[in-house]
């Protein structure tokens, strides 16, 4: 059986209007995290070697599982067929079942999608990224992330917070906002509302763009 290519997320390249290119929330995000997120992923890789797992291996499965989920929820959402070509059929299995649980949640609201993987910029603060949804649920306009992995609150909702941020300067109103945890193995999928004081993690956020921008400079 051929093996099935390897999957790349297309790496979106964030433009303002003059031109410069600036940074993504998640790239911010984890220039911030530093050390502690590398020695992390050092703390698992020797866990799942001890376990008699290949760590790489089981990371890059991970990783397309979750990219799978994501191009299944988008084309749903956008009514149109995914492209699923470059996943491994057990991998894409993997994927159905968490897609299966994301319809579990859906089947439970009225959700009429407005923006879905949505690229955006902040001019007023540059930065870039990619929301997941922006959508109408049960008469309210919330912003939604979805996350196939681990749910770690302060991440996670300022990251919301730096998504929130673009869509108000984009016009946009946001009434809510929730990470959806949708992890395989799981029988129901986990939603987690976002702090109402979403100004203060949005604070956080600025303090890692300018840890970015100042590791940048000394780059530079």
């Amino acid at each position: 059986m051929a093996k099935k290519e390897r999957f790349t997320r297309p790496h979106t390249i964030y433009r303002l209007s003059s031109g410069r290119i600036v940074p993504g929330v998640t790239t911010i995000l984890d220039c911030a995290s530093g050390n502690d997120k590398l020695m992390g992923m050092v703390k698992a890789a020797i866990s799942l070697t001890k376990d008699g797992y290949d760590a790489l291996q089981e990371w890059t499965a991970l990783a397309e599982i979750g990219s799978c989920t994501h191009e299944r929820i988008r084309a749903h959402l956008k009514q149109e067929e995914p492209d699923l070509s470059c996943f491994a059929a057990n991998l894409q299995q993997e994927a159905q079942n968490c897609f299966d649980l994301y319809l579990q949640w859906e089947k439970a609201h009225t959700i009429k999608p407005i923006l879905v993987e949505c690229p955006m910029v902040s001019e007023q603060y540059g930065y870039g990224g990619t929301l997941d949804l922006y959508a109408e649920i049960d008469g309210r306009l919330w912003l939604v992330d979805f996350k196939t992995g681990g749910f770690y609150e302060d991440p996670c909702f300022i990251q919301s917070a730096a998504y929130r941020q673009m869509l108000i300067e984009h016009g946009y109103q946001v009434d809510d906002a929730l990470v959806l945890q949708i992890q395989r193995g799981k029988k129901k999928p986990k939603p987690h509302e976002v702090d109402t004081d979403w100004q203060h993690d949005f604070r956080k956020f600025m303090v890692c763009l300018e840890l970015y921008n100042l590791r940048k400079e000394k780059v530079v």
